[in-house]
């Protein structure tokens, strides 16, 4: 796809991989996944896994790697993880 993918986990018992690297993320870990990668998942067996996916239009996220992605990332952890305690 030709569009960032931002995936935020919040539980479950998965695995992405992307070309030879594989990741299994924790609560409140953000992948960021660039256009064109290749990348899928792997589900325990129950399949069951929460996250939540932002898709985001190329050209604004490289107008924001000018030097304030660090704090995009950090409000966007921070604004999940309250969304999630207000969730539970």
């Amino acid at each position: 796809h030709g569009f960032y993918e931002i995936i935020v986990f919040l539980g479950g018992t998965v695995s992405y991989v992307s070309g030879s690297e594989i990741f299994t993320p924790n609560y409140g870990d953000i992948m960021i996944f660039p256009p064109d990668c290749e990348h899928t998942v792997r589900t325990s067996k129950t399949g069951i896994y929460d996250r939540t996916v932002l898709y985001v239009e190329s050209d604004w996220f490289r107008s924001c790697a000018g030097g304030f992605i660090p704090e995009v990332r950090q409000k966007l952890h921070d604004f999940m993880m309250d969304a999630a305690v207000r969730k539970a």
